[in-house]
C-alpha cells in the first residue's frame, strides 16, 4: 500500500499512530475502509496491485482523518520523531 500511495499515506498513518491509533485501524481510516479494520485489510491481502490502486487514496481524505492540514503535514508532528510503521 505504501508503495502505491506513497508519502501522503505514510504521513496519515504516522499521524494517527502518534495519537495512539493502532496500525491496522490507522491504515483503514486513512484509506476510507469501512467496517472492521483488521478484516478490511486482510481482504486487501488477496487484491492485485491494480485493485489496490483503484482504492484511490486521496491525501485530502486521509489528512482529514488524521487531523492534518490539506497538505498532509501536522504541526504537532514537527520536531518529533514519528513511530515506525
Amino acid at each position: 500500500m505504501l508503495e502505491l500511495h506513497g508519502e501522503p499515506l505514510r504521513r496519515c498513518v504516522r499521524a494517527l499512530k502518534a495519537r495512539g491509533v493502532k496500525t491496522e485501524p490507522a491504515f483503514a481510516r486513512c484509506l476510507g475502509l469501512a467496517g472492521d479494520p483488521y478484516l478490511a485489510l486482510l481482504g486487501l491481502g488477496r487484491a492485485t496491485d491494480a485493485e489496490l490502486a483503484r482504492l484511490r487514496f486521496r491525501p485530502e481524505r486521509g489528512a482529514k482523518q488524521a487531523g492534518l492540514s490539506g497538505r498532509g503535514s501536522a504541526a504537532s508532528d514537527r520536531g518529533r520523531r514519528p513511530a515506525a510503521l
